[in-house]
């Protein structure tokens, strides 16, 4: 289903290189000559396009082992270039442009800014070794910059290694959900386990709805102020926004809070809660989710109020367990709208602080800012596949490194003019070049993306000491599959319980209850065709309608007997005759006699007739509203009655036996 029934982020996307144009482009003869010596390629022909095309499998060739081993890219490179491939490919997505300034930040801390000469000879290098090419985009990062843009890489890509030792103090317990923890204790519980949650979380929506919270109140002057536009927003701060420079426009570097509020009415989320027994971060966590994978009907305008989607969730329960994951995996890290880590993470701040936005900032837009905070979720999910997995490791160590690295990574799709991070009064900005306000901010969002988002997707287990802040980690073997390569076989500890679907049954002669499960997929199918919808999840209806449709459609009864005897069920008598009878009377032309036709000269003359003579009980058929069908032995009973009525009825020349009005 292509329709969209929730906002998602701003797509990730980069520019599209196409290898043999932009060699084509890029090289003369002699370079490409020198390419292939480089990449040991014994060139056939004496054409520069016959050259392109070898050097261009060649290349495609190694892509293509990336996807079972990211180091196949390094092959051949100094250990420079290796330097500064893993560096940029951590800090920035290789699918985004590569901007010249991230390239440098990212080069100076390590190497210092008097190295920036030798960075920019590196770049060539990689440039003439047909790795990095130069790129037109100068819309990713916010302003004009010189972008460069790596081959089309596959989702596995190098990283960079971090310097980070072992935890000495190995806990002595498994992880604990931090919605269960005490503030002195840590008591041992089992795993999270992500589908079996996630979808006892959609029973719980499936069965009651869930109720929203309502919008805050608009500025009267939203819709003339471009600024107010589209965001949801805080009528007297914008108010003060505007009256802050008398007769005059506000400054457009002026900052107002970007909202970050829960979606659910405080009572309903209760309610959740009693109800699936999660937290009420991991409810948010989860709607995010289901709303990213359209899961969830948008809410009624009046109430608020939101059903799940069943035919939507019908084909979520009907997946395989890896495909589940991997799409609740993109939703979560590329679609997902809400900023769930970054309102966790003010609420629990040593020191609170607001993200701010610019009134002059144009072009950001809410599913912009969405990006940024996918953006920063995949940071952190390329930062941990150069951790070790199966070791634990230490929090504030590894934050101290990430910070050390690259402190700006919380902008990707825009800059620190556009929006940033503030104090809690609103007043200033917050420096990300300072590790105590790093730390606070982007470091304590970080924090709760290990600690809530990857523990329940079962990535990672988390210690919590003081606070409930995070201590230690360590990547599970489901982290590894999900931090790296997909394509290979989900492991156990991510599979749901291999206990059997419920069975499938008939509520009475004419209604079949279909519980979702992979291996119905093809009855699932058959069924929309041939039922319509029941009230009921998952029931499906056979009516005489849906069995016309299915015949139109070129379904037969044998065809629908197969399928059920495939899935050991049986139609009941009363249903074989009801096809059998609609497929004697498919497709065949009906011919009725002692039937007249009325035609009226408006469509208000119907309905007014209907209610003041006997039309309604001698109608037979309504082909439109001005032409019916009565009997032919009404037409006198009803000429009387019009005459009385006023009404002048004639007949049609052509015919006696059909009137008009």
């Amino acid at each position: 289903m292509s329709e969209k029934l929730w906002p998602l982020a701003m797509p990730l996307s980069g520019t599209p290189v196409s290898l043999e144009s932009t060699l084509e482009v890029e090289f003369t003869t002699s370079q490409i000559r020198e390419l292939a010596r480089v990449m040991n390629v014994k060139l056939k022909g004496t054409a520069k396009t016959g050259f392109v095309s070898q050097i261009a499998e060649v290349s495609q060739a190694r892509i293509d082992g990336m996807a079972q081993n990211s180091a196949v890219f390094l092959e051949g490179l100094s250990n420079d270039q290796i330097d500064f491939v893993c560096r940029t490919m951590t800090a920035r997505d290789p699918r985004m442009p590569l901007p010249r300034q991230v390239a440098v930040q990212v080069w100076a801390r390590q190497y210092g800014a008097e190295s920036e000469r030798r960075l920019f000879e590196m770049i060539d290098s990689l440039r003439r070794r047909a790795l990095l090419f130069p790129s037109q985009n100068y819309s990713a990062y916010g302003f004009r910059d010189v972008f460069y843009q790596w081959l089309p890489l596959p989702k596995v890509t190098p990283v960079m290694q971090w310097n980070v030792r072992p935890s000495e103090q190995i806990p002595a317990t498994p992880a604990v959900a931090p919605e269960k923890r005490a503030k002195k204790q840590i008591a041992p519980i089992d795993p999270t386990h992500f589908l079996e949650n996630f979808d006892a979380f959609l029973s719980a929506v499936m069965a009651n709805g869930v109720l929203l919270r309502t919008a805050l109140p608009l500025h009267p002057q939203s819709n003339r102020v471009y600024w107010l536009t589209g965001w949801e927003h805080d009528a007297n701060e914008a108010e003060q926004v505007l009256r802050s420079r008398p007769n005059w426009v506000p400054e457009p570097n002026t900052g107002i809070t970007i909202q970050m509020r829960s979606a659910f009415d405080a009572d309903a989320l209760t309610r959740l809660e009693n109800q699936t027994g999660f937290s009420p971060v991991q409810c948010e966590f989860f709607w995010a989710i289901a709303c990213a994978l359209q899961l969830i009907s948008p809410p009624d305008p009046n109430s608020l109020l939101t059903q799940a989607s069943l035919t939507r969730i019908e084909e979520w329960l009907a997946l395989a367990d890896s495909t589940k994951l991997t799409r609740a995996w993109i939703a979560w890290s590329e679609q997902i709208m809400a900023g769930l880590e970054v309102r966790t993470a003010m609420n629990e701040a040593r020191r609170a602080f607001k993200v701010m936005r610019a009134i002059g900032a144009r072009n950001l837009t809410p599913a912009q800012m969405a990006a940024e905070w996918g953006a920063l979720r995949r940071y952190v999910i390329r930062a941990l596949r150069g951790v070790p997995a199966k070791s634990w490791f230490s929090w504030p160590e590894f934050s101290n490194e990430l910070f050390m690295f690259y402190p700006d990574c919380a902008w990707t799709f825009s800059n620190r003019s556009e929006w940033w991070f503030a104090p809690d009064t609103g007043k200033g900005r917050l420096e990300m070049i300072k590790v105590d306000e790093w730390l606070n901010t982007v470091g304590q969002i970080m924090s709760h993306v290990l600690r809530d988002s990857l523990y329940w997707f079962g990535a990672l287990d988390v210690q919590l000491g003081k606070d409930n802040r995070l201590e230690q980690f360590r990547i599970t073997e489901v982290g590894q599959w999900l931090l790296s390569n997909q394509d290979n076989p989900l492991p156990e500890a991510a599979q749901s319980d291999k206990h059997a679907a419920p069975p499938i049954t008939w509520s009475n002669t004419l209604t079949l209850l279909v519980p979702p499960a992979p291996e119905r997929i093809e009855l699932i199918t058959l069924m929309r065709k041939i039922a319509e919808r029941s009230t009921e999840p998952f029931s499906y209806r056979f009516t005489p309608d849906s069995i016309e449709a299915a015949l139109s459609q070129g379904i037969t009864l044998e065809q629908v007997i197969v399928q059920f005897e495939a899935a050991k069920l049986k139609l009941s008598p009363a249903l074989i005759k009801q096809f059998n009878q609609a497929a004697k009377r498919h497709g065949r032309v009906r011919v009725y006699e002692k039937l007249t036709v009325v035609e009226f000269s408006d469509d208000f003359a119907l309905r007014e007739l209907s209610a003041n003579t006997s039309l309604v009980q001698h109608m037979v058929y309504q082909i439109s509203p001005r032409v019916i069908v009565i009997r032919d032995s009404a037409v006198d009973e009803l000429m009387e009655e019009m005459e009385a009525q006023s009404y002048t009825p004639g007949i049609d020349e052509g015919s006696p036996q059909d009137a008009k009005l």
